[in-house]
């Protein structure tokens, strides 16, 4: 190859090879969250009918400075064995590690509902 070639090529290959990198990582963050989500469900009878992710200021009861940019929030609905259904928050992963690094979810119901 001569320079000009390489002058274009390769910025061709490292620009594939970041792009691939950050698609593939947002693809596992995302997908990690759901496999906890998922994980929590099951362990308490649920299944979950829906779940949104939500962001930044628009985390419910997760105030937005209590939260990590590692971590993901859903606003989900479940239904239990007996068909009752409820409606809650859940942030999936740690302050420090996230998803990436922790299994941890914490779940808030919403308030007008009974506690289970």
């Amino acid at each position: 190859m001569d320079k000009d070639t390489s002058d274009v090529v390769l910025p061709i290959i490292v620009g594939s090879v970041a792009i691939t990198l950050f698609v593939t990582v947002f693809w596992w963050f995302d997908r990690r969250s759901k496999v906890i989500l998922k994980k929590w469900a099951d362990e308490h009878g649920f299944e979950i009918t829906q779940k949104k992710q939500r962001y930044m200021i628009f985390t419910g009861p997760f105030k937005f400075w209590t939260n990590s940019r590692n971590q993901i929030i859903y606003y989900l609905t479940v239904r239990d064995r007996d068909g009752h259904e409820r409606s809650g928050w859940a942030r999936c992963g740690s302050y420090f590690g996230g998803v990436f690094f922790s299994d941890k979810i914490e779940v808030r119901w919403d308030e007008h509902e009974p506690a289970a």
